[in-house]
């Protein structure tokens, strides 16, 4: 499972899958993002496989307020004049060590 929060154009994540991930969840607030991400992805994965990834129009803070998933890999690409609060960050389930 990974997490490619501000995910921009989706290349890390998208990355990941092509590298036998199975799932990734794409977290950007921009739409016009968004959309790019899932139209690669539409043509990128093939509906046969057990690959799967999921886009959400959100911010960052919320989705990971919000989610109970544990993720394996996080891709964290914010962009350069983003404060990122890394209180919720920490709050993913296995974001800290063991």
């Amino acid at each position: 499972m990974c997490l490619d929060l501000f995910a921009g154009s989706g290349a890390l994540g998208i990355e990941a899958l092509s590298r036998g991930a199975k799932h990734c969840d794409f977290v950007d607030t921009n739409t016009d993002a968004t959309r790019t991400i899932q139209a690669q992805l539409n043509t990128l994965l093939e509906p046969d496989t057990a690959q799967t990834a999921t886009v959400h129009i959100t911010n960052a803070e919320a989705f990971t307020a919000n989610t109970s998933t544990a993720y394996d890999i996080l891709f964290l690409d914010p962009p350069f004049a983003k404060t990122v609060d890394f209180d919720a960050l920490l709050a993913l389930p296995n974001a800290r060590p063991k």
